[in-house]
């Protein structure tokens, strides 16, 4: 059946992404999705063959999925392959090593010097340490064990230079020989900046791109841009086509013949990410088609091809490459209509508004943030890169082989062009940004956009235009509708995340009335930005929180006030709440409305929610015992948050309060010896300790005394590198406490 070979995608598809479901939700989704096609009047012979391919897929994916892993920390000796390029993971190289037996291991290397010897296809014999899995913590952070697994790899191996020899090499390693020496010619002629971004577009090594850009153009939706996609690939054949044609330097039939030779090679030049093998694949089952004369539908085409790639590999199927770029190049090509008979103009507004719409649950799934306005970022960035950029990282790179002043006069003239592209989106970025923070969607809610998506195309399509003005009204209905959800449920929340050694905790009232931070935890000995924006940042967005009303910091200490300056920014705070003894520097607090100094015996309200400062009364002259102390009384339990107070300031706490219900207790300085005293907890006895603690710490928090004093008790201990995450929710006065790793 011409143009219905999508249907066997679909199959396959569904079958891997049900591959690790029970049994019986196979059997519904296979119920389901047979139904489906018997409505839509599909042939039997066809849905038999749909459903084998899903079937098949169900079976096979497990099969080349690593099983996790139950040890870790031993070490384990292997024999393989090495089958990817060496690449610097900060002081470490980073490899891929498929053992004999076919399982793949992430190898990495201690030093960078034995890079020379790791070639693609080398047989090394490794000795090695198999690191812990990094799994996610936080809600809404990245689960790097996850990725691990849908990339087939069973896990990573920390390798020290001696543990490793290898020998030989394959076709392939000539080949990134080549990207590397085109890589350092680049680095020879051209500045850091130009030669960064022939880089990125042309060979897919972003590396030396600012990570300051690629942030910047990640919330405009424009990181399709910086990844070699189709529009690269066909922007470079036709180029390449065009002066070979027009040159007189071959023949249609040989420029075909040349190009079937080139891809293979342009897409292990590249990179070889799944949208470039997904458009230079398109463009050799082109070429070859155009020699065997056959007229296969480009659906068609395409859909195959994604059953081909899943054969070869099903777990492609879970890169955010792979899903990007199959799924915008589905929506255009089953929509040809609507660009017929336009202007050019209409054309790219088009293209851009439905790629737009395909992806965006996609990308409130992974990032949990949209940007309405990139629509339009879009439509004007695309065509900059498109019909200047491109074409002109293309004449940088065959500049290389003509004299360097040539190029150096060009690199001059490429560097106002791209700094005039950036600076109009950094100029949009500071004025006309519109961030819309959606938080974690539901499979349920994703289904009803898709449904309403695809019913809006085919109205768009058929010029029903007021129908599909409706669908398109329903499709934002949908998104505004979870987006509000928060603001419709009575439950509140209070979460002590996991950020390592440090504090930091979010009170959520209900109906989302007030968003309150305590402490905002910076990394101590490494990149300060790493824990705002691989924790603080993401759980925030993953619950829908686009503003935090009101911060405490408790003392001016890193680990709990590090990430305050990238909150204030992200997250437009109103009040900030300190100590009369906190030290501001100058623009600590840029862009807040109000700051209140609270100490001793002061008392606020939020939202009809009575807060009592117990701590401080006068400078201690230590900032820990400085930190400033709250009580509070929500979802039915009194919280007492103590900072890092020592022993003498918890019986000063005891003294003056001595009637304070305390069911839940923030364990002072991470569990330190220092805190917590037998006279103190026997005085309060919580229902619960929470402890905010690094995973081996180099502190030895906490201390074995002080849990031995909370469990002698009876008390439940509730510490973040035990059970990541802790959080307790509730509705009126009664709530549960979850722990986010098990």
């Amino acid at each position: 059946m011409n143009g219905k070979q999508y249907l066997l995608a679909t199959g396959a598809l569904l079958g891997v992404y049900i591959s690790s479901a029970p049994f019986i939700w196979f059997c519904v989704a296979i119920a389901a999705y047979t139904t489906l096609l018997i409505r839509c009047m599909i042939p039997y012979y066809f849905l038999l063959l749909a459903l084998l391919l899903c079937t098949l897929f169900y079976m096979y994916t497990p099969f080349v999925t690593p099983q996790p892993l139950t040890s870790w920390n031993k070490e384990i000796s292997l024999e393989g392959r090495v089958i990817s390029h060496p690449s610097v993971e900060k002081e470490r190289v980073q490899i891929q090593i498929q053992e004999k037996e076919g399982d793949k291991w992430l190898g990495l290397v201690q030093t960078e010097d034995v890079s020379k010897d790791l070639k693609i296809g080398a047989t090394c014999h490794v000795s090695g340490i198999v690191e812990e899995p990094i799994v996610s913590r936080n809600p809404g952070g990245f689960h790097y064990s996850n990725f691990l697994r849908t990339s087939g790899i069973q896990g990573r191996i920390s390798i020290q230079k001696q543990d490793i020899v290898c020998q030989g090499s394959s076709p392939r390693h000539f080949i990134h020989e080549v990207r590397e020496g085109i890589i350092q010619e680049l680095q020879r002629t051209y500045s850091t900046s130009t030669a960064g971004w022939v880089m990125t577009l042309l060979l897919g090594e972003d590396r030396y791109l600012e990570e300051e850009t690629v942030e910047l153009f990640r919330r405009w939706n424009l990181s399709h841009l910086l990844a070699i996609s189709g529009l690269h690939v066909g922007l470079c054949i036709a180029i390449f086509s065009f002066i070979c044609l027009r040159a007189g330097m071959l023949s249609k039939e040989w420029l075909k013949g040349l190009l079937l030779v080139i891809l293979p090679i342009y897409v292990i030049l590249a990179g070889g990410a799944p949208s470039v093998m997904r458009a230079a694949s398109m463009a050799e089952a082109a070429i070859l088609l155009s020699f065997l004369r056959l007229r296969i539908s480009i659906v068609d085409v395409l859909s195959l091809l994604v059953v081909g790639f899943l054969l070869v590999n099903p777990l492609l199927a879970f890169n955010i490459g792979f899903q990007f770029s199959f799924l915008v190049t589905f929506s255009l090509l089953f929509s040809p209509k609507l660009f017929h008979h336009v202007s050019p103009v209409t054309v790219l507004l088009r293209i851009s508004l439905i790629s737009q719409l395909i992806l965006l649950p996609l990308q409130v799934l992974y990032f949990y943030v949209l940007n309405p306005v990139s629509l339009f970022a879009n439509v004007f960035i695309v065509p900059l890169f498109s019909f200047i950029i491109i074409p002109f990282c293309l004449l940088l790179l065959v500049m290389l082989l003509f004299p360097i002043q040539l190029a150096l006069w060009l690199d001059t003239l490429f560097r106002y062009v791209i700094d005039f592209t950036v600076s109009m989106v950094d100029y949009m970025d500071q004025y006309v940004l519109l961030e819309w923070v959606l938080g974690e969607m539901g499979l349920l809610f994703i289904i009803m956009y898709y449904v309403l998506f695809l019913t809006f195309m085919r109205c768009w399509e058929n010029e029903y235009l007021l129908k599909s003005l409706w669908y398109g009204v329903l499709m934002v209905s949908i998104l505004m509708f979870h987006s509000s959800l928060p603001y419709l449920s009575s439950e509140g929340k209070v979460t002590m995340l996991d950020i390592g050694q440090g504090d930091t905790f979010i009170l959520e009232w209900p109906h989302r009335k007030h968003i309150m931070l305590i402490d905002a935890a910076g990394k101590v000995f490494s990149d300060k930005e790493e824990i705002f924006m691989y924790n603080i940042m993401p759980y925030l967005h993953s619950r829908g929180i686009q503003k935090v009303d009101s911060m405490l910091i408790s003392h001016k200490d890193h680990d709990h006030m590090g990430s305050m300056e990238e909150v204030l920014k992200q997250f437009h705070v109103d009040t900030i709440l300190v100590s009369p003894y906190y030290e501001w520097d100058t623009g600590d607090a840029a862009g807040v409305r109000s700051i209140h100094r609270l100490k001793r015996g002061d008392e606020f309200t939020i939202e009809n929610q009575l807060f009592e400062v117990l701590n401080p009364d006068n400078e201690q002259g230590d900032k820990n015992d400085n930190s400033l102390v709250v009580y509070t009384h929500m979802g039915g339990k009194g919280w007492l948050f103590t900072g890092d107070i020592s022993t003498p300031i918890e019986e000063e706490i005891m003294t003056l309060y001595p009637d304070k219900q305390v069911d839940v207790l923030k364990v002072a300085h991470h569990g330190s010896k220092t805190s917590s005293s037998s006279v103190f907890v026997n005085h309060y006895m919580p229902a619960a300790a929470w402890i905010s603690v690094g995973k081996m710490n180099r502190y030895g928090h906490p201390h074995p005394t002080i849990i031995a004093t909370y469990e002698d008790r009876g008390i439940p201990i509730y510490r973040t590198d035990k059970h990541g995450a802790v959080s307790y929710t509730f509705s009126n006065n009664t709530g549960t406490f979850h722990t986010f790793l098990p």
